[in-house]
């Protein structure tokens, strides 16, 4: 089970590589654009999404059958199951960059509700109801499970993201000749903006995925399915930035381009929320990983507890750095963006490589965390360089130590007095970790400086009003 689960994961990890290769930096794009032309012109916001839409249909359909008929080519590059696995899955290369590009859409409209509803909760639910119905009715082979769940999420999200974009922009007001006419300033601004994030894109992608896919070749399936294990879990800590991040973009790009002040305000309150949050979220995988792995999986899956309480500390750094890269996106800045994108994925390459040689699936872990964190290095540099804002200094990281150190020795204390060895013990538990975890963790906060709640919160809401007057 754990090498068939293994390749799968193995499977999944490269199709989205390969998918973030096809989307050509166009979410982005589409995203910052719809920003623009969502407040004073329409025409173009629609022909916006005919032609993002029409090209990534057509390029994910073609490498889809390309992907179909290379199956032997496949197997003498890939071990025979994981090429299987990559054939069986390979509907992902077409759902993947709709469901992205829509998603970029609705972000771009500021819009909250559609992403939750199906790029967060029924694209998740509705397949995996199917699994469970599958599973009930008959001894239905993994060779089925996988592919409805991992293919059926992003179907899903793609249907329902692209008839909400289409509901939201009104784009059936306009015939096809409307559309046509004057296609011409859409697509040029489009390509400038989004052809440098085309590498950082495929690499970006491949920063979050080489661990797995270099512990798939190196190592064995069976360890890409320990590595994932942990991975999934810790995935659930980085919802917090991505909801956190989600209307980030769009806010800051009207703040930047609007020159109206408060970008680094902004920036610093946001980073301070986030901050916040997976400080928790941190301490609480951090000390508990492997009693969390154990239950969810099972003791077979336990070496991926060392990857759940590394990976957790990658995602905190993350956050002590800020809304970095969306930063230097909403600043225009993407061609510096995908230069540090691209040296940090070479840098990535190597260190898996080595580490993973050396230390196996736990190489992998500590070899992301230390890319990632070097990444935000490059991309805080490049802001203070590029668009004089001057956001976060080195006394600021030092607050964040302090800050996580306290909260993880408090999980410790806690973890004395609570035993977690079971599902529902989990659940009882994670409340109780939350609510004192959040309590430290806001007080420390407070004391150091890190962030003030009620001047976050007043910032945000002024940007939002800021958005709301000027739309």
């Amino acid at each position: 089970m754990a090498e068939e689960f293994g390749g799968a994961i193995f499977a999944y990890s490269f199709l989205l590589t390969i998918s973030s290769l096809l989307l050509f930096g166009v979410p982005e794009g589409v995203t910052h654009y719809t920003s623009v032309y969502s407040r004073n012109n329409e025409k173009k916001q629609s022909q916006l999404l005919l032609i993002s839409l029409g090209f990534i249909g057509v390029l994910s359909l073609i490498s889809m059958g390309v992907i179909l008929i290379s199956n032997d080519t496949l197997a003498t590059v890939f071990s025979r199951r994981q090429s299987e696995w990559i054939t069986l899955l390979s509907p992902l290369l077409l759902f993947y960059p709709i469901s992205r590009v829509s998603l970029s859409a609705v972000r771009g409209y500021e819009r909250t509700i559609p992403k939750i509803v199906f790029d967060d909760f029924l694209n998740k639910v509705i397949p995996l109801a199917a699994c469970l119905l599958l599973i009930g009715y008959t001894l239905t082979p993994q060779q089925v499970l996988f592919p409805v769940y991992y293919v059926g999420q992003y179907a899903f999200s793609a249907i329902g993201l692209v008839f909400t974009t289409l509901y939201i922009s009104d784009v059936t007001k306009y015939t096809l000749n409307e559309l046509l006419e004057g296609l011409r300033d859409v697509v040029e601004p489009l390509v400038g903006y989004s052809l440098p994030l085309l590498l950082k894109n495929s690499f970006g992608k491949l920063i979050g995925n080489i661990d797995i896919m270099i512990v798939g070749l190196l190592l064995s399936s069976e360890s890409v399915g320990f590595y994932r294990t942990g991975f999934v879990v810790v995935q659930t800590e980085m919802i917090i930035l991505i909801s956190l991040y989600y209307l980030y973009n769009p806010i800051q790009t009207g703040l930047i381009s609007g020159d109206s002040g408060g970008s680094a305000e902004f920036y610093e309150n946001v980073t301070g929320v986030a901050i916040v949050a997976t400080s928790v979220a941190t301490s609480f995988l951090f000390v508990n990983s492997n009693s969390i792995i154990s239950i969810l999986f099972g003791e077979r899956y336990a070496p991926g507890a060392s990857v759940l309480a590394i990976l957790s500390i990658d995602i905190f750094l993350r956050a002590s750095f800020g809304p970095v890269g969306e930063t230097l996106e909403s600043a225009k800045e993407t061609g510096i963006e995908s230069a540090v994108v691209i040296g940090s994925t070479v840098m990535n390459v190597g260190l898996n490589y080595v580490l993973i040689l050396q230390f196996g699936i736990i190489g992998g872990a500590i070899a992301t965390t230390i890319s990632i964190f070097l990444l935000n290095l490059l991309r805080l540099y490049s802001i203070r360089k590029r668009t004089g804002v001057r956001v976060l200094s080195l006394s600021h990281f030092l607050k964040c130590l302090l800050l996580l150190v306290s909260t993880v020795l408090i999980a410790s204390a806690l973890d004395v007095f609570l035993q977690m060895n079971s599902l529902l013990s989990l659940i009882v538990q994670i409340p109780i970790y939350g609510v004192i975890l959040s309590i430290v963790g806001v007080s420390v906060c407070q004391l150091l400086g890190l962030i003030d709640l009620l001047k976050a919160a007043t910032a945000v809401r002024k940007s939002v009003q800021w958005d709301d007057d000027d739309g």
